[in-house]
């Protein structure tokens, strides 16, 4: 889920504002009392092919929060859905604790619309707030495109609404909508005096564009590009540290492991997705070496996976497992071959001697008769006579 919820007692320091860690240390009451929720993806479940934030999931968390008193939204987004975005509003507006909006990095389109139903909307200084018309992507004839600009004017003017009961009175509606025709950037002066924004203060690592289409923002890449949007600021490239991970010491053997804080923002993020993505290929080939589901591999494999060993450290004995389960197979079906031969053999059946009928017996002992007779005629020690072809 890509709203991220928690209380103070589990957060990091680094994460979170003063006032944050000041309250985290007035005791267990206010710790119990005030939760975190970070919005720091698209604005709507799907909305570019990516799991967002959609309405159930952001209304279930927030009714799970029973008992708080105080909810900082942290806010690093360039928009989405602003269905979803208004939805939302509505949600916060009836939610009874102190809101306080902070603009952890970009406050884009429809993120802007959730950052305005907080009682307090607080930018770090090096922070931007954007907003603009309202677009959606149409098919069809002049009919079609007509009811679609109807449409647009009907989800503008509720947008134009919350920006006025913000803002209360330093801009007028004439100058929201040129705002937002024009597809203002702000920076957090800017949206402080226009009256998007209550407060500045604190900054952030200074935002980067990553490359052509993307930016570098409180640790996220953000996808400017696939917004469509016009005026994205300048920002200045993102320059990364020639830093090894690991570096060598003086002592021979020793090395020294450098911290996730030393770690350039863009690198631990790629560092930390790759590590994502091996961990997921190392469980479904662990998985793949037991097809048949079979007990005793499950075992080896379940092992292997809380000792996070690769699928070649266990591939030998899950070949010896799978090898004496073949050979114990194979004995079992020979056994069962011979059980099956010796059964169609009726019981006490011995090998019996041929009976020969009396035609045949008397023309056996007349040979023998005639063989006896030709054997005493021969001298003794002649040789055989040879056979010319002639029967007897």
């Amino acid at each position: 889920m890509n709203v991220e919820l928690f209380r103070l007692e589990g957060a990091q320091k680094e994460n979170l504002t003063s006032e944050e860690i000041e309250a985290a240390t007035q005791g267990e009451e206010e710790i119990a009392t005030t939760a975190i929720m970070r919005i720091y993806e698209d604005i709507g479940e799907g909305f570019f092919g990516d799991e967002g934030i959609s309405v159930k999931k952001f209304s279930d968390e927030l009714n799970s929060l029973n008992g708080v008193k105080r909810l900082n939204l942290h806010i690093n987004s360039l928009g989405g859905d602003t269905f979803t975005a208004q939805a939302i509003y509505s949600i916060l507006g009836d939610f009874d604790a102190k809101k306080t909006a902070y603009i952890d990095g970009v406050a884009a389109s429809a993120a802007t619309i959730i950052a305005c139903a907080a009682d307090e909307v607080v930018a770090r200084e090096n922070t931007n707030y954007m907003v603009h018309l309202p677009w959606m992507v149409a098919i069809g004839n002049a009919e079609t495109m007509r009811k679609a600009a109807e449409d647009l004017d009907a989800v503008t003017e509720p947008v134009v609404n919350v920006y006025k009961t913000k803002v209360d009175g330093k801009i007028d509606e004439a100058k929201i909508m040129k705002l937002m025709e024009d597809e203002t950037w702000m920076t957090a002066e800017k949206a402080l005096e226009y009256g998007f924004v209550d407060k500045i203060r604190g900054k952030i690592r200074a935002i980067s564009r990553a490359d052509k289409n993307r930016i570098m923002c409180s640790g996220r890449l953000l996808d400017v590009a696939r917004y469509g949007y016009k005026n994205v600021p300048e920002f200045p490239k993102l320059k990364l540290k020639k830093k090894p991970i690991v570096e060598e010491t003086k002592k021979e053997g020793e090395t020294k492991i450098m911290t996730r804080e030393e770690i350039e923002p863009a690198l631990l993020t790629q560092i930390e997705s790759r590590a994502r993505k091996l961990e997921r290929e190392r469980l479904i080939a662990l998985d793949a070496m037991n097809p048949r589901n079979d007990a005793a591999l499950a075992e080896i494999i379940k092992k292997a996976k809380d000792e996070e060993k690769q699928p070649s450290e266990i591939a030998l004995e899950c070949f010896n497992v799978a090898n004496a389960q073949i050979a114990q197979a194979n004995a079992q079906n020979a056994f069962a071959r011979d059980g099956l031969a010796a059964a169609s053999v009726p019981a006490g059946d011995a090998p019996r001697a041929k009976i020969l009928s009396k035609q045949e017996q008397t023309k056996q002992r007349v040979s023998a008769q005639i063989a006896n007779a030709f054997k005493e005629q021969r001298p003794p020690g002649s040789a055989v006579p040879a056979n010319n072809g002639h029967k007897i």
